[in-house]
């Protein structure tokens, strides 16, 4: 017995609405004073700040945008993974600037991507099933 929801199919209203605010609070997250996230910096906690929160900023897009071209797509995620780092520490001259966020930044990109194939190979299985359709289960 499958559980079929069409408000979580990639593409719906709900999904954007969930990519805006999963963006809305890592740019919060991100462009903070240095003083309301030092204790995050305990031992490099927070590249796995930066790490989580990338994979949900990549995740949450791709699925609000499941039908994105690939070639625009993957490419503007990377170059914002760069550019928030260095944005961040222009915004904010309390943050300094870190290679190992950036590095942190642009592996969450690679997470969000490994669960987006992980996603896609999922529904691939379901569809060979017969589970749902084409129309069903959008994006690829």
């Amino acid at each position: 017995m499958s559980l079929h929801i069409p408000a979580l199919r990639p593409g719906s209203a709900l999904w954007k609405i969930a990519c805006v605010l999963c963006w809305l609070v890592v740019f919060t997250g991100m462009l903070a004073p240095g003083e309301a996230v030092a204790r995050f910096e305990l031992r490099h906690f927070d590249k796995v700040l930066h790490l989580v929160a990338l994979t949900g900023m990549t995740l949450s897009a791709r699925l609000a945008f499941p039908g994105a071209r690939r070639l625009l797509f993957w490419p503007l995620l990377l170059v914002l993974a760069v550019v928030l780092e260095i944005t961040q520490s222009v915004l904010q001259p309390s943050r300094d600037f870190s290679y190992l966020d950036i590095v942190a930044n642009l592996c969450g990109v690679a997470l969000g991507a490994l669960g987006w194939r992980l996603w896609r190979a999922l529904r691939w299985e379901r569809r060979s099933r017969g589970a749902a359709t084409r129309r069903d289960w959008p994006g690829g």
